[in-house]
């Protein structure tokens, strides 16, 4: 018998993860998918091993609703595609951990994208040598590299839309920048029901949606991993 309120979480091959070892399971898979939940369920579960990560658009409690209409400007509160992006790319530490819940699906359309980035090494090593010739340039004119090391580990930073750019700086960042759009062009697509979703890590797989019809209602949660928890390390990035 299911509990009531109790989360279930499973692979992306259908395997069952345990509540418990859901953080081990991103630092090997970098994504998991839950079921049978709810926001106040999703949120006690990601605060007893993570910390809150404050988005500008986000309630006192932590958690976005995107939803069209939603009464804030930009393309989470409407109908149109957002391509697979990085959570926060253009600050200078994002969060390790975006959980998305489905409260409502779309009537048409409204897949999630799904993008690891840690599938192509080749092109992170590549990256790698040089981080400086491939950043993220936003509005502002801020700039970071969108392929990184810290603390040893490995941070990838990508979105290309009106909020940031990725801008190749040589010859040799136009190659790093022509395969991780190819990339993000080849999500795995994923159609998910009410009170179902995923957790992922945000500096590894990239996320984000078809467009759609109707009124989808998605929640979003942004965290860091809790300094105590033993997989903090995820906080620096993943490793290849």
């Amino acid at each position: 018998m299911r509990v009531q309120g109790a989360i279930s979480f499973r692979s992306l091959d259908d395997e069952a993860v345990g509540p418990g070892s859901l953080a081990e399971h991103l630092e090997t898979f970098g994504v998991a998918l839950f079921f049978d939940a709810t926001r106040e369920s999703l949120a006690a579960y990601m605060a007893s091993w993570t910390v809150l990560f404050h988005h500008p658009h986000a309630t006192p409690d932590g958690l976005t609703v995107l939803q069209p209409g939603g009464g804030t400007d930009g393309t989470g509160f409407s109908r149109a595609a957002i391509g697979p992006h990085t959570d926060r790319a253009q600050i200078a530490d994002p969060p390790a951990v975006v959980a998305v819940l489905v409260e409502r699906p779309a009537e048409f359309g409204g897949e999630s994208l799904l993008v690891d980035v840690a599938s192509d090494r080749e092109l992170l090593s590549l990256a790698l040598q040089s981080p400086q010739r491939l950043v993220l340039r936003d509005a502002e004119d801020h700039r970071h590299p969108v392929v990184e090391q810290h603390g040893g580990r490995v941070r990838v930073r990508y979105r290309d839309d009106a909020l940031a750019r990725p801008v190749a700086v040589n010859d040799a960042g136009e190659v790093v920048l022509s395969r991780i759009h190819a990339l993000a062009m080849t999500p795995r697509l994923l159609r998910v029901g009410a009170g179902c979703g995923y957790v992922l890590h945000n500096h590894r797989v990239l996320h984000g949606r078809t467009k759609f019809t109707g009124q989808r209602t998605v929640v979003r949660l942004l965290a860091n991993v809790a300094p105590t928890h033993p997989l903090k390390r995820l906080n620096d990035g993943f490793t290849l």
